[in-house]
């Protein structure tokens, strides 16, 4: 998904953005189908070898760090980031956000929610723009 990961890719390129999410539905609609038709099996195209897996959880590991979120002047206190965090884990403390560390799992949905675009991942997201999920036709 074009938004997992806001930090690493840029979603300026909206004709980009919108044949990743159509190539995401495509992959999706395949493991439906998978799913409902009751196939057994191993259906995953692109594997990685278990060293490249390896270090990939070793980088994520410490780059899933809300340390490394950071909330600038544009912050209008509105709240969407807690009333849309699907685990609870941000707290409104005079008016700004702040993460329960323990309980948040980095979805970055916050990021993109932000009317202002003011909660940011150290200094890589400014520049990579905001995303949301053209199939999520309601939030709070």
């Amino acid at each position: 998904m074009v938004d997992t990961w806001t930090p690493v890719f840029n979603l300026s390129d909206k004709d980009k953005i919108n044949k990743q999410t159509l190539n995401s539905d495509r992959q999706i609609e395949y493991v439906i189908s998978k799913i409902a038709s009751k196939n057994q099996g191993d259906f995953v195209k692109r594997k990685l070898p278990k060293f490249a897996c390896d270090i990939f959880r070793k980088i994520s590991k410490s780059s899933r760090k809300t340390g490394h979120l950071h909330i600038d002047e544009k912050c209008s206190g509105c709240g969407l980031c807690k009333n849309n965090c699907p685990v609870d884990a941000i707290e409104l403390q005079m008016k700004k956000p702040v993460w329960i560390k323990n309980e948040c799992v980095m979805c970055l949905r916050y990021l993109h929610l932000c009317p202002n675009f003011a909660i940011q991942y150290d200094n890589r997201t400014k520049n990579h723009g905001q995303y949301l999920n053209p199939h999520i036709d309601s939030l709070d």
